[in-house]
């Protein structure tokens, strides 16, 4: 990945994960969320604290993005916790149902605050649908 490697030569991030040649997988604590150019534009990108360095994990491929994405949905403050474990798993090609092959991921956040129940199931959170009395839209 050109993009990846002229990124390392400006010294600004930490040295990138291969998944190629560093391993399938990298186990880490979180430290940022960043966004670096590449050829493709702005990528957001994690830098995780391996062994005691700093690595840039790149999140080009979408089917690695929208984990760490729907992570931080679920999260009231929308953000990882500094120094909280991460790992990062590639795994085999897939198709999607529009024939397009993607690379799966598999992303795992072991210490992530858990929800309760009543925010599982929303008791005190407004049901879709239903008119709340300040909503001045009736549907």
């Amino acid at each position: 990945m050109a993009s990846v490697e002229a990124a390392n030569r400006d010294e600004t991030y930490p040295r990138t994960w291969s998944f190629d040649a560093d391993g399938e997988e990298i186990e880490g604590t979180f430290l940022a969320f960043g966004e670096g150019p590449t050829a493709n534009g702005l990528q957001p990108f994690v830098t995780l604290e391996v062994g005691g360095e700093q690595r840039t994990v790149w999140l080009f491929h979408s089917a690695l993005s929208s984990k760490f994405r729907s992570e931080l949905e679920r999260r009231p403050e929308q953000d990882l916790n500094v120094g909280e474990p991460v790992i990062v798993r590639r795994r085999e090609w897939k198709e999607s149902a529009a024939g397009r092959r993607y690379r799966d991921y598999f992303v795992a956040f072991p210490e992530a605050p858990r929800r309760s129940a009543a925010e599982i199931l929303g008791i005190g959170a407004p049901n879709v649908g239903e008119v709340v009395e300040d909503d001045p839209i009736p549907f």
